[in-house]
């Protein structure tokens, strides 16, 4: 994979991320006002879970892509070794 198509995955990853932190407090909202309303929040609440553990997935994802590329510039980065054996 290229840098510019490696940037895009991580724009992707982020942009999940986002979404998904977009869609949790949304529902927090939604389950606070049906608590207040005084209804039922068992398939909100379960709906929130679900949710949450999409965002953390969609968070591990993200970090696991920045690790990968900070392993590649590492990698890109190191002086060339030199010699091929060990040293005596």
């Amino acid at each position: 994979m290229n840098r510019e198509q490696e940037s895009e995955h991580l724009r992707k990853a982020e942009r999940h991320v986002a979404e998904a932190k977009e869609l949790v407090e949304r529902q927090r909202g939604f389950v606070e006002e049906l608590t207040q309303e005084g209804h039922d929040t068992e398939v909100a609440d379960v709906t929130l879970r679900a949710l949450e553990g999409t965002l953390r997935a969609f968070e591990r994802h993200r970090d696991q892509i920045l690790r990968w590329l900070k392993d590649e510039k590492s990698s890109e980065d190191a002086p060339p070794s030199e010699g091929l054996g060990p040293s005596s």
